[in-house]
């Protein structure tokens, strides 16, 4: 279904940006229903109006907005939508979600919100990786496990932890469905790259024979990094405080005891801004002869 041109002006109520949608709907021979409880009682109800209708057997949620995008309402329709694209009603595919909007719909709405794999899998992602906000070394594997479950379900990418093409497959994934033609090129999915950075972690630690642990390090903030080899004897829970190398690959804590840092996330991010599906191969080599020699 193609939406119909609606022109939102920052003149309109909200009551009359609403019309003019519903007009063009109707016109189609496709009547919209509103979201009665949103539409009246939540605070953006004053100049956000949430709609759905059906084309096709697909869902479809339509967002009016007449007030300017500040940070507040931002939020405030993104859990929204989260909620309603979560757990769709009736139950089915996710929403084709639409904005007719008066001012320029955020990047962080667009991105959530597309009608592409790549969106759906960076709204999933949100609700475990929360923008990247607050991670923890103890959540490494659930985002890991997240970002197995999310690239069969959403892309239909199997992959295993343990299988010796993995950084080939995460690659060409990301490569393939994160380009400018499946997800906003003005928009980061900065959810996909967490989880997915987490999974690399996560891959590289389930064939490596050293010891290894996430820590959060000062010079890699604000992703956790990998820490492979023993812990330091005379603080046996604390992590090495800062790498000698860079932070986006492996290094040497300070301490005593011989020790690699590597940083996932970062080279999963670089993958998505260069395109290179040999990136992840390579920095594992790199990691695997660093900790040959620091760690034999």
């Amino acid at each position: 279904m193609k939406f119909p041109e609606v022109e939102i002006t920052p003149e309109d109520t909200i009551q009359v940006a609403d019309k003019k949608v519903a007009v063009a709907f109707e016109a189609l021979g496709t009547p919209l229903l509103g979201f009665e409880s949103l539409n009246s009682l939540v605070p953006t109800s004053a100049s956000c109006h949430f709609f759905q209708t059906s084309f096709q057997d697909r869902q479809r949620v339509l967002v009016v907005m007449v007030a300017e995008w500040d940070e507040q309402t931002t939020i405030g329709v993104l859990n929204i939508l989260l909620n309603i694209r979560i757990d769709p009603d009736p139950p089915g595919p996710p929403p084709v979600v639409h904005f007719y909007s008066a001012h320029p719909v955020p990047a962080v709405l667009r991105s959530l919100f597309g009608d592409s794999p790549a969106s759906n899998f960076e709204c999933q992602a949100a609700l475990v990786a929360h923008f990247g906000n607050d991670l923890a070394p103890a959540h490494s594997m659930q985002l890991a496990a997240a970002a197995l479950h999310l690239l069969r379900h959403s892309l239909g990418v199997g992959i295993s932890f343990f299988a010796s093409d993995a950084e080939l497959v995460l690659a060409r994934a990301l490569v393939r469905w994160f380009g400018p033609d499946d997800f906003p090129e003005e928009c980061s999915p900065i959810n996909s790259v967490t989880v997915l950075g987490f999974l690399y972690g996560e891959i590289l630690r389930a064939r490596s024979a050293h010891a290894s642990r996430w820590a959060m390090i000062k010079d890699t903030a604000p992703w956790p990094a990998l820490i492979f080899g023993p812990l330091p004897e005379e603080a046996s829970d604390a992590p090495a405080e800062s790498p000698t190398d860079s932070p986006r690959g492996p290094g040497s804590p300070s301490g005593g005891v011989p020790q690699v840092v590597f940083s996932p996330i970062p080279y999963v991010i670089n993958v998505y801004q260069d395109g290179s599906e040999t990136s992840l191969r390579d920095a594992s080599a790199s990691l695997e002869m660093k900790c040959r020699e620091m760690l034999a």
